[in-house]
């Protein structure tokens, strides 16, 4: 759970690695408490190789559970290695 006062003035990432196999591999940050995508949290790549990937600035609201999805569409496939949050 997120409680924005035991953190001061940051800004949060999502941070990922990932690569695609075939087509795009994508990840996001999901607000699993209200079932619905963190805006700003989406990161692809098309990449074959892993990469490490960072978000723009996400909202982490408080009291709320935040989880990452990894995911592909249609024939698309990936591969997820880690996640994490950082703040700046």
């Amino acid at each position: 759970l997120h409680t924005s006062a035991n953190w001061g003035s940051v800004s949060f990432f999502l941070e990922v690695y990932v690569k695609a196999s075939a087509g795009t591999a994508k990840a996001r940050l999901y607000n699993v408490t209200d079932g619905a995508a963190v805006a700003s949290s989406e990161v692809t790549t098309t990449s074959t190789s892993y990469v490490r990937l960072r978000s723009g600035s996400v909202a982490l609201t408080d009291g709320k559970t935040h989880e990452v999805q990894f995911g592909t569409s249609g024939s698309d496939a990936g591969y997820f290695k880690g996640a994490k949050i950082i703040a700046v």
